[in-house]
């Protein structure tokens, strides 16, 4: 509906969510039974998200015959927008200083891969500390028989038992999840090496078609000031091992800072994401909603050949308003901006076409990673 020339939305009733709890959070195999029960976070208790939302979004002037492509590419919805109009209320905007110094950081970023496992406790300073604690149980046994022997069992040996010291050294971490195939190692890639293509050398996170295809958590160190787990995704050709070093990963890691959980916005929310959505809640774990695949939903809405043919404003228009919907009603219809602390929702698109050219939205993201892990100056 236009209105003063600005788009709006229609008022839409919040639909309660039925969360679909699996017997086990072993969420990886679809074999699991499925239960229901109501999700742990804060249900509907306020409106629904306002419908005034787009009116933040610039002003559409009155249709010309002489706008270029590049001007009709700047009426077009972007994650940047989209970022704006779905802040949670009370959360302000990150300033351009902050956003200079995370943009800084990340350009400049040295990645190391520090380990790539299938087993938590394989992790190096929580293998590190078995080991630690079997020595020291050892020591404390050969004590008890009054057996001396110092070569072996000296608990102010310096021996880190064959683990690289900058393996053990404690960084905030930031744990990137979702479904299978929902874009997780294009993220990181986009974050962390933002070009426009990239080679399978030069990814740091392996692209692949195929659903799945990550089977371990991959570590990485970014300037040996954080670090990026990239876990398996959970769903289909999912693995019930993989499923397991995750969970272990939310519940027990203290140095996990937060989630950056990705949707894919093509599909919205799955039982899967809300099994995990609740999990986090349940263990106090902060996380970000970062809606992936924002490329694929302007391709829905907008058609080919649109900067070809007269009309392409009101086109513009149009399907501007229905994006705006698709994503309005994915959250409220999760009930996630009535939690006590709610989530960001950040809107990002790790590929390009005709009509997003370019990468946008990871300003934002960067922002998010850099304040969890208390690297963001307070300007």
């Amino acid at each position: 509906m236009l209105k003063h020339g600005l788009l709006h939305i229609r008022r839409i009733r919040p639909v309660q969510t039925t969360l679909k709890r699996y017997a086990s959070v072993n969420y990886l195999t679809s074999a699991l039974t499925e239960v229901t029960e109501t999700p742990s976070w804060p249900q509907p208790l306020q409106p629904p998200l306002a419908t005034e939302l787009s009116s933040n979004i610039v002003k559409h002037k009155t249709p010309t015959p002489h706008l270029d492509i590049d001007q009709l590419r700047r009426k077009i919805l972007s994650p940047n927008i989209l970022n704006d109009l779905f802040l949670p209320e009370g959360q302000l905007m990150y300033t351009p200083q902050q956003i200079t110094k995370s943009q800084t950081f990340f350009n400049n970023a040295k990645i190391n891969l520090d380990w790539t496992l299938g087993d938590y406790k394989e992790i190096p300073d929580v293998k590190y500390d078995r080991m630690y604690e079997a020595r020291k149980a050892s020591l404390e046994k050969m004590a008890e028989n009054n057996i001396r022997n110092d070569r072996h069992f000296n608990m102010n040996a310096k021996s880190t038992f064959g683990i690289k010291p900058e393996l053990l050294r404690p960084l905030p971490e930031i744990l990137i999840m979702g479904h299978t195939n929902v874009g997780k190692s294009s993220l990181i890639n986009n974050l962390l090496t933002p070009s426009k293509s990239w080679s399978r050398v030069d990814q740091l996170a392996y692209v692949s078609a195929k659903a799945g295809y990550t089977k371990s958590m991959n570590c990485f160190r970014i300037s040996n000031k954080l670090r990026f787990i990239d876990s398996p995704g959970y769903g289909k050709r999912g693995d019930l091992k993989q499923g397991e070093m995750v969970i272990e990963y939310i519940e027990h890691r203290k140095l996990l800072k937060k989630v950056l959980l990705l949707i894919d916005s093509v599909e919205g929310f799955r039982p899967e994401d809300t099994t995990i959505i609740d999990h986090l809640h349940k263990n106090g774990v902060s996380f970000d909603i970062v809606f992936t695949k924002m490329d694929e939903i302007l391709k829905k809405h907008l058609k080919k050949d649109l900067f070809k043919k007269p009309g392409a404003e009101e086109a513009i228009k149009r399907a501007n308003q229905a994006i705006l919907e698709h994503y309005n009603n994915l959250i409220e219809n999760s009930g996630l901006q009535n939690a006590v602390v709610p989530p960001k929702f950040v809107f990002n698109n790790a590929h390009v076409n005709k009509f997003i050219p370019q990468y946008s939205g990871n300003k934002m993201i960067r922002c998010s990673i850099l304040e969890s892990c208390n690297l963001l100056p307070t300007y």
